[in-house]
């Protein structure tokens, strides 16, 4: 009998459309059938719709500071260290003063008087300023570059690494390539003296960090941990020649862009040539740009208190030192895997497993 009422109704045009009330019915109840369709429930749905794209756009936000801020850190750090080499060199250490000279190869030009040739740069830009000269650091027409930089009391020292026939532009393109007055041809010449140099320090370093920290791995595949090396070391090398051909080259071509010596240009190159630390591998971004933070932490303090903005704190570097230790240990203790897999091993072999 219920089959035959099923049929029935399910035949008759009044069944069918009965069936699909009662369908339509259940849909918009739910599952349940308790919960019903009204305004509330369906602002609630697009509330909850507008706070999940809110959520995803933070996501978005969070990763691209993750991925872009150590680049935006070291270039930040890196145009405070051109600034402080070129207008206060005297308080940059001796040791980094000179490991900088060999490696942008001004060694080659002022064997063990780098320090000179940048302190010339630096007075030059100032005798322009303060005479009001509309020179700007240029070289004057009709005089050669070692002629003019003879003029500059603190040069005498560099002058016999000047060319007699040879002019520059201007003051700082002499000095930074003195063999050429292309800036082109300096650029290249400063990247093919750059990356052999480079080369033979990130591959020791990196061939180090590979019988200490994986030799398990070495030993399971050879050549393949080889191959890492090559290109480690390589792409290192890239990263660094780019870094330090765009500070010095990048100078030159902001000074032909705007035509004067600014403080601005130096700027300009060290903000952009900190981009060059996109060649490197984004786990190594990290540690390259705290390294160069630190650099330019100390020499804004130090450029702070040569210019009597504040002054230095006794034993200031121990009190540091101690706190970051003390940040690094609580670090390690709670959340050890937040730090770098090379620095973990590290504080593993001498502290032991926590």
């Amino acid at each position: 009998m219920k089959r035959a009422h099923s049929e029935l109704t399910m035949a008759s045009p009044a069944g069918r459309s009965a069936d699909l009330r009662m369908s339509a019915a259940g849909t918009r109840a739910g599952p349940s059938g308790r919960d019903k369709w009204s305004p509330e429930t369906d602002e609630k749905g697009k509330e909850a719709k507008r706070k999940g794209g809110g959520q995803e756009a933070s996501k978005h936000v969070t990763r691209f500071i993750r991925n872009h801020a150590p680049t935006a850190l070291l270039s930040v750090s890196v145009a405070v260290i051109v600034l402080t080499l070129v207008f206060h060199t005297d308080v940059i250490p001796r040791g980094y003063m000179n490991f900088l000279s060999r490696t942008a190869g001004y060694e080659r030009f002022y064997p063990r008087k780098a320090p000179i040739a940048l302190k010339t740069i630096a007075y030059d830009i100032r005798r322009s300023y303060e005479s009001g000269s509309s020179l700007n650091s240029k070289v004057p027409h009709g005089v050669t570059t070692k002629e003019h930089i003879s003029t500059i009391p603190i040069a005498r020292d560099i002058i016999d690494a000047l060319d007699d026939s040879i002019r520059h532009d201007f003051t700082a393109c002499g000095i930074f390539h003195p063999k050429t007055s292309s800036c082109r041809m300096g650029m290249l010449s400063t990247a093919l003296h750059c990356f052999p140099i480079a080369l033979k320090v990130y591959t020791p370093l990196n061939a180090a960090v590979l019988v200490l920290f994986k030799r398990g791995l070495f030993l399971k595949d050879p050549r393949g941990m080889l191959l890492k090396l090559v290109k480690s070391s390589v792409r290192s090398s890239i990263f660094f020649t780019l870094l330090v051909t765009g500070i010095i080259n990048g100078a030159c071509g902001m000074r032909q862009l705007l035509g004067r010596e600014t403080y601005f240009g130096y700027l300009a190159s060290g903000l952009l040539s900190g981009l060059s630390v996109l060649v490197e591998a984004p786990s190594r971004r990290v540690e390259l740009a705290m390294y160069c933070f630190l650099r330019a932490l100390e020499s804004g303090w130090d450029v702070g208190v040569k210019l009597k903005w504040w002054a230095n704190v006794r034993h200031g570097e121990v009190a540091l030192f101690s706190a970051a230790m003390g940040v690094l240990m609580t670090i390690y203790q709670n959340d050890p895997t937040t730090i770098g897999l090379t620095y973990h091993s590290v504080l593993t072999r001498i502290f032991g497993r926590n």
